[in-house]
C-alpha cells in the first residue's frame, strides 16, 4: 500500500517536486560543467556562485514540499520521506558523476 505522503507527492505535489529534482540535475551538470569534484562538495569548494544559487532554489523546492506535507499531517515518519528523496536523488547522482 503506498504511503499517503507518497500519493500526495505524486498528484498534489508531483510539479514541485519534479522541478526539485530537475534543478538539482542542473546543479550536477553545472558542477561537471565546472569541474567540481565529489571532494569540494564535502569541503564547499571551487563551487560557483550560480552554483549556490540554484542550491538555493533547491532549498526553497524542498522547504515548500516538507512543508506542505507536514501541514496535512502526511509526514508523521519523516525518515520514509527522507529515504525516498534521498533514492532520487542518489540516481540523479549517477547519471551526473563527478571526478572523486
Amino acid at each position: 500500500m503506498e504511503r499517503p505522503w507518497k500519493k500526495f507527492l505524486d498528484t498534489v505535489l508531483k510539479d514541485d517536486f519534479e522541478k526539485l529534482l530537475k534543478t538539482y540535475y542542473e546543479m550536477r551538470i553545472l558542477f561537471q560543467n565546472s569541474n567540481v569534484r565529489n571532494s569540494d562538495l564535502e569541503k564547499g569548494e571551487n563551487i560557483t556562485s550560480e552554483g549556490y544559487r540554484i542550491r538555493d532554489r533547491i532549498i526553497s523546492y524542498l522547504t515548500h514540499i516538507v512543508g506542505t506535507l507536514r501541514k496535512y499531517g502526511l509526514l508523521e515518519n519523516e525518515h520514509d520521506f527522507n529515504d525516498y528523496l534521498k533514492q532520487e536523488l542518489l540516481r540523479i547522482d549517477l547519471e551526473t558523476p563527478l571526478k572523486d
